[in-house]
């Protein structure tokens, strides 16, 4: 009997070291993917942080060359609204010019 005894003492030590150690596995285990789900969030968290900048960056530099564009066609648009007003008057000039050659003949 006590020979059976020994053995069923053995079998449950046997039993919850398995279980500690299973307990302990798991433990590591989720501790582990814890901490790699951390890491992984912050760099998901730097990248995106990043790509806001970079992207704040390229918004700032397409709008100052939007502006810069505008103000290159307002002064194309100036100079040949300037330009046609020239030849106009000269056009009037001109036929006003020989007008006053076919009076004379």
């Amino acid at each position: 009997m006590a020979h059976l005894a020994v053995k069923m003492s053995k079998i449950e030590e046997a039993s919850k070291k398995k279980d500690d150690q299973a307990h302990q596995f798991i433990s590591q285990t989720r501790e582990a993917l814890e901490q790699k789900m951390e890491t992984h969030e912050e760099k998901r968290e730097a990248y995106i942080s990043d790509l806001k900048a970079k992207l704040k960056d390229h918004l700032e530099t397409v709008e100052k060359t939007r502006q810069s564009l505008e103000a290159q066609t307002e002064e194309v648009r100036t100079a040949v609204e300037e330009k046609l007003k020239t030849a106009a008057a000269q056009r009037d000039e001109n036929i006003k010019k020989m007008l006053d050659r076919l009076k004379e003949h």
